[in-house]
C-alpha cells in the first residue's frame, strides 16, 4: 500500500510538474539580438504599443509585418460610401452588414440600385449578382448628418464567391462627403503596418509581407512569405514576434521556411488569457494550449515542424 501511495504521488507530481511546464515551454522566448523585427499580423492591436515600445528598447531598425488576407470590418458614418473596384466583378458578392436599427443602406453599380435595406444589431447576409459589365460595387450610407461620427453602419466582410479581396485582386476604398478617400487594408499586415504608424513607427522603417493563401495553416504561409522577404532583401537573421504560447511554433515555422540560411529569435510578448504557471486553473486556456500541442504534432507529420 505504501508503494502504491508513494508512485500515486510521483505521477501527480510529474502530471503537476507537466502542467505547470508545458505553458512556458510553448511560449518561449529567444531572440537572437537583431535589428530587423518581424510582427505575427495576428497579434491583437491593442498589443501594438508593446511593439512599438520593444522596436525602440532593442533599436530595430525595419519591422515587417506579415499576414495574410483579413474581413473587410469598416465602420461607415454618415455620407460615407464604400467603393469595390478593379478587378472583375461580374459574379456573386456576399456582404455582412449590420447598423444601428432602423439606418438605411443603399447598394448600386453603374447600372443602377441593385438592393436597398435597413440595418439591425444583428449581422445581416445579403447576396447580390452582378453581370458582366459592372466596373465598380457601391455600399452607401442613406441619411445621417454629414459631419457627424457616429458609426452608421459596420461591413463586417465582402467576398467575391467565398474569397476575400485579398485574393481576388480587388481594391476597396471609402469615399467621403468631403471627397476625401481612405483606403481599406485587406490584409493583416497592411493594417497592422498602418496601426503601427500611427502608434509612431516611421513609415519607411516598417513594411507590410503579404503571405499567400495556404490551408495548411497562417503561420507556415506567413513564415514562407518571410524567408522570400528576407532572401530578397538580403536579410540573415532576425526575431519574430507573436502571441504567448504560439511562440514555438512560429520559430519552428520560421527556421524551416529558412532553410538554414536564416538565424530566427523569439519574442513571445504575455498573453493574459493562458498566465505562464497557473494556465491549468483556467479553463479558458486549455483549448489555447491544447491548439498549440497538437499543431505541434501536426507540423511534426507534415514536415513543416522545424527543428
Amino acid at each position: 500500500m505504501r508503494l502504491r501511495a508513494a508512485l500515486a504521488a510521483v505521477a501527480a507530481t510529474a502530471l503537476l510538474g507537466s502542467l505547470v511546464s508545458v505553458a512556458p515551454w510553448l511560449a518561449v522566448t529567444a531572440p537572437v539580438g537583431a535589428r530587423t523585427l518581424v510582427v505575427e499580423g495576428w497579434v491583437p492591436a491593442d498589443r501594438l504599443p508593446e511593439v512599438l515600445r520593444l522596436a525602440r528598447a532593442r533599436r530595430v531598425e525595419q519591422v515587417f509585418v506579415t499576414g495574410g488576407g483579413r474581413p473587410l470590418a469598416h465602420y461607415l458614418r454618415a455620407g460615407d460610401t464604400l467603393v469595390v473596384g478593379h478587378a472583375p466583378m461580374p459574379g456573386i458578392w456576399r456582404l455582412e452588414l449590420a447598423g444601428l436599427p432602423g439606418q438605411g443602406w443603399q447598394i448600386r453599380t453603374e447600372a443602377g440600385i441593385l438592393r436597398e435595406g435597413v440595418a439591425g444589431d444583428a449581422t445581416e447576409v445579403v447576396d447580390v449578382d452582378l453581370r458582366s459589365g459592372s466596373r465598380t460595387l457601391r455600399l452607401a450610407v442613406l441619411g445621417g448628418t454629414v459631419g457627424d461620427s457616429t458609426a452608421l453602419l459596420f461591413v463586417r466582410d465582402l467576398r467575391q464567391a467565398g474569397r476575400s479581396m485579398a485574393e481576388t485582386g480587388h481594391e476597396a476604398a471609402i469615399h467621403h462627403a468631403s471627397g476625401a478617400r481612405t483606403s481599406c487594408p485587406l490584409t493583416w499586415a497592411e493594417d497592422r503596418v498602418r496601426l503601427l504608424v500611427r502608434l509612431g513607427l516611421p513609415p519607411g522603417a516598417v513594411h507590410a509581407v503579404q503571405g499567400p493563401l495556404d490551408l495548411s495553416g497562417r503561420t507556415a504561409a506567413a513564415a514562407q512569405a518571410m524567408a522570400t522577404a528576407a532572401r530578397r532583401k538580403g536579410l540573415g537573421t532576425y526575431d519574430v514576434l507573436t502571441l504567448g504560447v504560439h511562440a514555438r511554433r512560429t520559430r519552428n515555422a520560421h527556421r524551416r521556411a529558412g532553410g538554414g540560411a536564416l538565424r530566427v529569435g523569439v519574442i513571445a510578448l504575455p498573453d493574459p488569457r493562458v498566465p505562464p504557471h497557473t494556465w491549468w486553473l483556467r479553463p479558458a486556456a486549455w483549448p489555447v494550449v491544447a491548439k498549440e500541442l497538437a499543431g505541434l504534432l501536426r507540423d511534426g507529420f507534415t514536415g513543416t515542424f522545424g527543428t
